[in-house]
């Protein structure tokens, strides 16, 4: 089963979108490291945009999706 990410500020943002979003703690991980919301962890990939809820700069959803087809309804 893919995990979700979560763009978070901190960890307690990130349980508290988890939880909005119905997801149970092993379904889904933090994708930034190190001082709140500082860098996005390495190795992140995920098949579908979906899998990634929360706050992602631009460049983050850019980085993070640049893999994946176009699609027009994100961007």
């Amino acid at each position: 089963m893919e995990k979700y990410y979560i763009g978070a500020r901190s960890q307690q943002e990130a349980e508290r979108i988890a939880l909005e979003h119905g997801l149970d703690r092993n379904q889904w991980r933090r994708a930034h490291g190190g001082p709140p919301h500082s860098h996005l962890r390495d190795g992140i990939r995920v098949s579908d945009r979906k899998y990634l809820i929360g706050e992602f700069t631009s460049g983050e959803w850019l980085v993070l999706t640049a893999h994946l087809p176009r699609d027009k309804s994100y961007g």
